[in-house]
């Protein structure tokens, strides 16, 4: 049976995305090159248990049953009455970033990464991305709410 999450709304584990997707691995002993499973091992997968911590499965399959074109994400909120968000990321570990981002910038202004001491004027503000901030601390220093990120046009030397 299935579990969800009950703030995404997605499977709990990757083994259920895959039952979602109608899709069943075929698995055999020939397509595992590590056969000396005991026979706790082996009681695990016939039990019912969780056996995850024997054999992982890639997360994100398409429907023929493939992994995805690497290095691509794209999400689609299908509803447009469901008022969910179309991602929720939740950072447990306070000390970290939600998000890091890896590029290489250069003196081109088209580049994923602009450095702003080769454009020193900003380019006017276009319009802003609406988040929802969720602040978990006990003493809640931060308001929960709606916020804005502005966007801007490019910026110029």
């Amino acid at each position: 049976m299935t579990s969800f999450d009950q703030v995404s709304g997605l499977p709990r584990h990757p083994h259920e995305i895959s039952e979602i997707l109608d899709f069943d691995e075929t698995h055999t002993v020939d397509s595992h090159s590590d056969t000396t499973a005991t026979g706790t091992e082996l009681d695990t997968l016939t039990d019912g248990s969780d056996a995850d911590a024997l054999h992982d499965h890639p997360v994100f399959l398409l429907l023929d049953g493939t992994r995805p074109m690497t290095g691509a994400l794209d999400v689609d909120q299908v509803s447009t009455s469901g008022a969910v968000p179309v991602i929720t990321v939740d950072q447990a570990d306070v000390d970290e970033d939600f998000f890091k981002f890896i590029g290489t910038s250069d003196t081109n202004v088209d580049r994923a990464l602009v450095d702003a001491a080769d454009f020193t004027t900003p380019g006017a503000i276009k319009g802003w991305l609406k988040i929802n901030v969720q602040d978990d601390q006990g003493t809640d220093p931060i308001i929960d709410g709606d916020y804005y990120i502005p966007f801007y046009a490019a910026p110029t030397a």
